[in-house]
């Protein structure tokens, strides 16, 4: 299992804010916009290690994404070791929305086949350590209305606004 430790650490400025990514040989571990409240306190203290190959696909691929190309989320590898099953069920039904596709915590929910469970999708996606690649901004209030989003609402709404222009 992966350490903070045993990763590399890159720096990605993007239209949102200075994000930190996280990255094994092979694989995106992590990514947190740098004043996120769930951002792993040593992640902003840790030097930077030699990267690997996935820092550059990741900048590229949120270049991408924040110049309306709709990369696939299928581009990158993620590993997702210190996740619950559950909560990697549920994120991996977040990579399978469509870019602009909103969903509800309820609908999530009904989406991996556990339609009582809706508090516990919401904490899941409160979890998510891979902001933007998997796209927890796309979960809302039943009612319409944006909820708790961790990197803010007025992020969760740029990138809805991104999107719908896609």
């Amino acid at each position: 299992m992966n350490t903070l430790n045993s990763l590399s650490q890159s720096r990605v400025v993007t239209p949102l804010g200075e994000m930190i990514i996280w990255a094994s040989p092979k694989h995106l571990v992590g990514a947190w916009f740098i004043d996120q409240p769930n951002l792993n306190p040593q992640a902003l203290h840790s030097p930077v290690a030699s990267q690997h190959g996935i820092h550059q696909d990741a900048s590229d691929w949120l270049k991408s994404y924040f110049a309306n190309s709709n990369p696939n989320p299928a581009d990158l590898p993620l590993q997702l070791e210190q996740a619950s099953e559950f909560q990697r069920i549920t994120w991996q039904a977040l990579r399978e929305l469509s870019s602009g596709q909103r969903v509800s915590y309820a609908e999530l929910a009904l989406q991996i086949e556990r339609p009582q469970s809706t508090r516990a999708v919401a904490s899941a996606v409160a979890k998510n350590p891979l902001i933007i690649f998997i796209p927890c901004h796309r979960v809302i209030g039943s009612d319409g209305t944006l909820r708790g989003y961790s990197a803010g609402l007025n992020r969760k709404q740029h990138l809805l606004e991104l999107e719908s222009k896609v």
